[in-house]
């Protein structure tokens, strides 16, 4: 399938049981929206939905996990994303800090894996998204959405839009934080780390 700027495919499968389809649509300019459907009787085997960019004024590249590098890589490990561990988003940015390609995916509960692999013999990066990484009994039906974001703004503002993306789905709304919990708390345990870093502490 086709957007106005990638071509996307799912691949992973080969059984009668499994039938798949991708479907787009464009909320605004620079925004895809790509709809995966899957209908599976048995256990999905691993499946990928990739995309190609051209590696043209992409300086870093940002994710949740926290190793805030940014560096792009070839032949890097994809990054394992869980309920309970990271987020289902990427930013490619420039040396501004302008967006360039952000993905996000809808399904922030399922184990999946993501990356950005560079090719340095056709100057482009190769994004996947992995679905049913971990074994998965049969789901029948199952519908998600990868949010592609290539408008020319602040690397921020667009995973500022994937948030509110995000706080729209049904179940995926933020929870009520109470006032207490934004005042400010005086850590012991940390106090003691940093002074014990230092030498102050026995």
């Amino acid at each position: 399938m086709t957007t106005g700027k990638h071509e996307i495919t799912l691949a992973g499968w080969m059984d009668e049981n499994i039938s798949t389809s991708l479907s787009a649509t464009h909320p605004e300019p620079g925004v895809d929206l790509v709809h995966v459907h899957i209908w599976s009787e048995i256990p999905p085997p691993p499946m990928r939905l990739s995309l190609v960019q051209p590696l043209v004024g992409i300086h870093g590249f940002w994710r949740t996990e926290g190793d805030h590098t940014g560096l792009l890589a070839t032949g890097c490990e994809p990054s394992t994303i869980k309920a309970t561990s990271q987020a289902p988003v990427c930013c490619l940015y420039s040396f501004s800090g302008e967006n360039r390609l952000t993905l996000a995916f809808s399904d922030a509960l399922q184990t999946m894996t993501m990356r950005a692999d560079v090719h340095e013999e056709t100057a482009t990066l190769h994004c996947e998204v992995g679905l049913f990484v971990e074994p998965t009994p049969a789901p029948g039906q199952y519908e998600a959405t990868l949010h592609i974001d290539t408008r020319a703004i602040p690397y921020y503002e667009s995973l500022n839009h994937v948030q509110q993306w995000w706080a729209a789905q049904p179940g995926y709304q933020p929870a009520f934080v109470p006032e207490a919990a934004r005042w400010p708390m005086y850590s012991t345990w940390q106090n003691s780390g940093y002074a014990g870093s230092c030498g102050a502490c026995p």
